[in-house]
């Protein structure tokens, strides 16, 4: 579970997000939505400490990251985030399980063969693995990319945009992977989105207006 108190977000004298309070739940997909520069990135590396200049505390799972030296922030945040961008980011001289293992040796921590067995299955890459990464759509790249986030299965998966550079068709079944990732393999997923057609698939979706985050409502 993940707690969000009073927090607060300004870049010099302008205020992004203020005051806020909010729960994450464990076992669940969210959607985070809101207008270009409203803040949804930003609060994105500030849940998972990726950025840690904010007012207001995270506590996840009970450990509150504000009450921590830099060398245990760091290493609680490795220990707990894992993350999915809009652009998978594979490196073209690496085939599909060393991308994939690149979460684990990032880290000093030794691959764990059955876990990407069984991951490779469950995300419908194994007719794939012999393919140059180059060659694989825009769809398949961004499973990869899901694949080396859960490789060191960390509880929460930070999304920021994974289906920009998606078609609809696409970006509907990524949106569908990961309600599976979620409810299956119990996971807190987190995404932020500018696309607002697939938020029926979301267990919750939140926006961000006026400097909040909110329930959605639609217009």
């Amino acid at each position: 579970m993940i707690q969000v108190l009073r927090y607060g977000k300004s870049f010099g004298d302008r205020t992004i997000l203020e005051d806020i309070t909010i729960d994450f739940l464990s076992d669940r997909l969210y959607a985070l939505v809101g207008e270009s520069g409203s803040g949804k990135t930003t609060f994105l590396r500030n849940l998972s400490q990726l950025d840690t200049s904010y007012d207001g505390s995270f506590i996840v799972d009970g450990l509150s990251f504000e009450k921590l030296k830099r060398k245990e922030r760091e290493k609680e945040r490795t220990a707990r985030f894992s993350y999915v961008f809009s652009d998978a980011n594979l490196l073209e001289y690496l085939d599909l399980r060393e991308n994939a293992e690149l979460s684990s040796f990032l880290i000093g921590q030794e691959v764990d063969r059955a876990r990407e067995e069984r991951l490779l299955d469950f995300l419908n890459l194994r007719p794939l693995e012999r393919n140059d990464v180059t060659n694989l759509s825009a769809g398949e790249q961004q499973r990869v990319a899901i694949l080396r986030a859960l490789m060191t299965d960390r509880k929460y998966l930070i999304c920021d945009e994974p289906t920009a550079h998606l078609d609809r068709e696409n970006a509907k079944k990524i949106i569908e992977l990961f309600h599976t990732i979620a409810h299956k393999l119990h996971k807190t997923v987190l995404i932020a989105l500018h696309d607002f057609s697939n938020l029926s698939l979301f267990d919750e979706v939140y926006q961000i207006r006026k400097r909040q985050i909110a329930p959605y409502e639609e217009n």
